[in-house]
């Protein structure tokens, strides 16, 4: 029997940490309109006069699960009830849960040939079609949903690691090398490949050229262009928290909605611009594997209780305590990897600076380390797609 949490008072996500709302699709006046249906915490039925339908939401990859989409039943006849899934407690409204699934129950009556709409902001509407019964359980299977790029992120060039990589296969769209040709992504160091107009046109700003100095990164932040962003992606060893006025921008940014991932060896931008919530033990590591807990169920869902981590850089920042609010994803004994830190460390964490703010989030391995699709890859995946409802 499959166990759906259901989450409630959490509010829609969007595609890779959209700071704001918006919705998914809307239907045009020629389409039918829907209608709420009840969610339950198992898959299974309840009374004989009401069917129950179960699947899951996936990203367009077929693997991440997506958090929070609304499952409403298409009705000819029906008007919207208007409920919200945005923060509402209420049994009215079917919501998938952290591990993407969702266990529907229909009105009264429903029976025979139905069709259900999946809706998550940032995405493409998508529609299940499927049969039911009353008092019977209906498989509906796994629906991916097709980002829409309403989203929008911006990347901050660093070394070492190049999040833009992964951040371009989540917008479907292909960077180049930098010389006019498109990026490589077989054979091409992440942290070489640049911004191009298929991927600006798509949502994903590289800031290849914009950000090469520290009056160019203070120009840049100056100018509140960064507010015109959902995300902020900061890559391994970058650093302009020490530019007069940046880190009161980051700062800004977080407080309105949006949201900013921190890589590896920019541990030093982050402790200036959020100090205290991360105690860095400091990098006196190696390079080397280790398998790491994981320690939330949605992250789970998607790669197990443990997950195979590779650090491919020689010096990297290894995180000592965290304070109470920051939630660690993933952590690891990283005594094989230090002749100084010795024992379980936090390694993968994110945090909100108030309750309406944005996720400042952190992670000491890049994904430059992993080959595509290995579980570090998968986890990054989930956890940028799902962040603005795995981070509390």
């Amino acid at each position: 029997m499959k166990r759906i949490n259901q989450l409630f008072g959490i509010s829609l996500i969007t595609l890779g940490l959209s700071a704001c709302g918006g919705g998914g699709s809307s239907s045009s006046n020629d389409e039918p309109e829907s209608r709420d249906v009840s969610g339950l915490s198992e898959c299974d039925t309840i009374n004989s006069t009401q069917a129950v339908v179960c699947g899951t939401a996936l990203a367009s990859d077929g693997v991440t699960p997506l958090i929070n989409a609304e499952v409403t039943l298409l009705d000819d006849g029906a008007k919207p009830s208007g409920a919200s899934a945005r923060g509402v407690e209420d049994p009215d409204v079917c919501l998938t849960d952290v591990a993407g699934d969702y266990v529907c129950l229909l009105p009264e009556g429903v029976s025979g040939a139905v069709s259900l709409l999946i809706s998550l902001p940032g995405f493409v509407d998508a529609t299940v079609d499927t049969t039911v019964s009353p008092g019977s359980v209906t498989e509906a299977g796994s629906q991916p949903l097709e980002s829409d790029n309403s989203n929008k992120w911006v990347v901050v060039p660093g070394a070492f690691d190049g999040v833009q990589v992964l951040l371009s296969q989540l917008k479907d769209c292909t960077l180049s090398d930098g010389s006019g040709n498109p990026f490589n992504y077989a054979t091409g160091s992440p942290e070489s490949a640049r911004g191009s107009a298929d991927c600006e046109n798509k949502g994903l700003l590289v800031l290849d050229d914009e950000i090469n100095s520290a009056e160019e990164a203070s120009a840049f932040f100056s100018s509140n262009d960064l507010f015109n962003y959902d995300s902020l992606f900061i890559n391994c060893s970058a650093d302009y928290g020490n530019v007069s006025g940046v880190n009161s921008v980051v700062q800004d940014f977080v407080d309105d909605g949006g949201h900013v991932y921190f890589s590896d060896l920019s541990s030093s931008w982050l402790s200036s611009a959020f100090p205290g919530k991360i105690n860095f033990a400091g990098n006196s590591t190696s390079t080397g594997t280790i398998e790491a807990d994981v320690t939330t169920p949605g992250l789970q869902s998607v790669v197990g209780s443990s997950m195979e981590i590779e650090f491919d850089l020689s010096v990297w920042s290894a995180i000592d305590t965290v304070e109470p609010d920051v939630t660690t994803f993933v952590e690891g004994d990283i005594t094989s990897l230090s002749s100084t830190y010795s024992g379980i460390h936090p390694i993968t964490v994110g945090w909100r600076e108030n309750n309406s703010s944005g996720c400042v989030f952190y992670s000491s391995y890049h994904i430059e380390g992993a080959s595509q699709g290995s579980e570090q890859e998968r986890a990054m995946k989930y956890l940028v797609q799902n962040i603005d409802s795995v981070c509390q």
